[in-house]
């Protein structure tokens, strides 16, 4: 009687193992699924904002624009030396600095969601 328990919980055991077998691969394949669709739309943010930072920049070039055509018209010396001047082209540093990560990121995020290729999904000839 005694050998019927040993069996019945070493098959207990064996289908708990299996299980846990199975239950670890759906958890692992559900995360190969989710991680490149989340990288996807954390990549289509960053190209939003890098959309509306571009916007920024533009209007921020025609600024720097009008301020130099000003110091300009009225003869100042040394326009890169006056002081709305020296402001702009910090912001416009910064913004591209901004840009610059924003790209970096961009290309990170494809390339965790670009799907990994292997020899064996090839078709062979």
């Amino acid at each position: 009687m005694q050998e019927g328990n040993g069996q019945g919980s070493e098959k207990k055991s064996n289908i708990q193992q299996l299980w846990d077998t199975a239950l670890k691969t759906t958890q692992d394949t559900v995360k190969n699924l989710v991680r490149p669709a989340t990288c996807y739309v954390q990549a289509m943010q960053k190209k939003i904002e890098l959309t509306v930072l571009s916007r920024k920049i533009t209007m921020a070039q025609n600024d720097l624009g009008k301020r130099i055509d000003k110091a300009r018209d009225t003869q100042t010396a040394n326009i890169f030396e006056d002081a709305e001047v020296k402001a702009a082209l910090e912001t416009l540093d910064q913004m591209k600095q901004t840009a610059a990560r924003l790209n970096e990121e961009i290309a990170n995020l494809q390339s965790q969601a670009a799907p990994k290729s292997s020899d064996n999904d090839e078709p062979k000839a």
